[in-house]
């Protein structure tokens, strides 16, 4: 937990976040994945990462648009077939978070 920005009231306030990915067709919706965010701070104090038991392997800092970039990628590897990808507004304050070529 820590103070971020909660979409859903609006402000910066003490709050998880987290990053999901959804396929939808028609009337019909299915998560196909979630990965919570940790921001900056967190990975910067060793002492919270192994208290949280945040593996070694993944105490590096990602952007949740680079969060999400990943997850689209790893749909792709599996062959999930999709003809588009649509996030929310929020990842546009990222303008180097992931970009949209290569996906």
């Amino acid at each position: 937990m820590a103070r971020q920005c909660k979409g859903r009231i609006g402000k910066v306030d003490n709050c998880q976040v987290g990053v999901f990915a959804a396929l939808a067709a028609a009337q019909r919706a299915t998560l196909v994945e979630g990965r919570l965010y940790l921001p900056q701070e967190w990975y910067e104090s060793s002492a919270r990462c192994n208290t949280a038991r945040i593996p070694e392997a993944q105490r590096e800092f990602k952007t949740k648009a680079q969060i999400a970039l990943e997850m689209v990628r790893a749909r792709r590897k599996r062959n999930v077939r999709f003809n588009w990808v649509s996030v929310d507004g929020g990842y546009g304050k990222e303008p180097a978070g992931g970009g949209g070529k290569g996906v």
